[in-house]
């Protein structure tokens, strides 16, 4: 009984310190920020903590996601650029940050007990656009941008980047027995 107790506190605590830690770094994430002159959003990392954090929580990925999410609207400097409040949701980017949390909370349904490289890859990049499906509806609806000039401002310039960080998170997190193969 009291091994089970032990067990179970080790488990919870596990839990927490991976989802400060996977919070934490989504707000670093946000700070690696590459502005691009013709549009309103930044290139960042963030896309790539949200794969991570699918794989390693699975269905509790949601949690640092929403850490992060009410750390920035509480007023604490995460968002990209060291900005913070509900207002920053409400820019060019809000679609995609809601994005993440949408991504976090169905992406881990789509795993399969499959920790393979490729079945790695096909779940991060439905999960990838989930994210960016929000971010260009938000692009839409806050500048009326037709869709040919949402997928301009807000998908294309990001593909071969994202492509890298699926690519990479596949790789990180594959699974042991075929790593050793490799």
């Amino acid at each position: 009984m009291f091994t089970k107790v032990i067990s179970f506190a080790r488990a919870r605590f596990q839990t927490v310190v991976l989802v400060s830690a996977l919070g934490l770094a989504l707000a670093l994430a946000a700070q690696v920020r590459i502005p691009l002159f013709f549009t309103p959003v930044p290139l960042t990392l963030q896309t790539f903590v949200v794969y991570l954090a699918v794989r390693i929580l699975r269905k509790k990925a949601f949690l640092p996601v929403l850490f992060y999410l009410t750390a920035g609207i509480l007023g604490f400097p995460v968002f990209a650029a060291s900005s913070f409040g509900f207002i920053y949701l409400a820019g060019p980017t809000g679609g995609y940050i809601v994005g993440f949390l949408a991504a976090a909370l169905i992406a881990p349904f789509l795993f399969s007990q499959n920790k393979s490289f490729s079945a790695n890859l096909l779940c991060f990049s439905l999960a990838s656009l989930i994210i960016y499906g929000l971010g260009i509806f938000w692009l839409i609806y806050l500048y009326r941008l037709s869709l040919p000039a949402a997928l301009t401002a807000g998908f294309y310039p990001f593909l071969a980047g994202e492509a890298l960080k699926i690519t990479t998170a596949a790789f990180l997190t594959k699974d042991k027995a075929e790593k050793a193969k490799s």
